[in-house]
C-alpha cells in the first residue's frame, strides 16, 4: 500500500528554502497563520506560498510606503488575495508616530527627525513617517 505523497518542495538552495524544507513535516496539511512584521515586498510570503505549506491566512506588516505598494500588488497577484491583509504601519513597543528612513530593503529609525528634515538626499534614503 503506498503513502500519500507530500507536496515536494523544489527550491533553490538557500536559507529560506533549508528552513521551509524543516519546517514542512511539521506543518503538513496543518493551516498555518503567518505573520510578517517588515514584510518588504512580500518576496518571503511569495517562497512560503510556493512551499507547499497550508498557508490558511496572512498578516503582513510593512511600514514604508514605497515597499508597501509592492506588497500589495503581490498579495492582489497571489492566491491569497482574498486571505492576507496587508498593513502600511511599524510595529513598536508603544501606540503612536515613527519616523523612518528609506534604506532599500530595510527602514531606519529615526530618533531625531528634526535633525534629519535638513538632510534629506538620494543617499540617506527619503525619511517618512508612520503610525505604530
Amino acid at each position: 500500500m503506498n503513502s500519500p505523497k507530500k507536496p515536494a518542495i523544489s527550491r533553490n538552495n538557500n536559507r529560506m528554502d533549508s528552513f521551509l524544507r524543516d519546517l514542512e513535516p511539521f506543518f503538513h496539511r496543518i493551516p498555518v497563520i503567518y505573520v510578517d512584521v517588515g514584510a518588504h515586498r512580500g518576496d518571503t510570503f511569495l517562497e512560503l506560498l510556493g512551499s507547499g505549506l497550508n498557508v490558511n491566512r496572512a498578516h503582513l506588516i510593512e511600514p514604508n510606503p514605497k515597499s508597501f505598494a509592492a506588497l500589495r500588488d503581490a498579495v492582489d497577484q497571489s492566491s491569497m488575495s482574498g486571505k492576507a491583509v496587508c498593513y502600511n504601519m511599524a510595529a513598536a513597543a508603544a501606540l503612536g508616530t515613527v519616523h523612518l528612513r528609506d534604506a532599500g530593503k530595510m527602514s531606519q529609525v529615526i530618533p531625531d527627525p528634526g535633525a534629519a528634515k535638513g538632510r534629506p538626499n538620494a543617499a540617506q534614503g527619503e525619511v517618512f513617517e508612520v503610525e505604530a
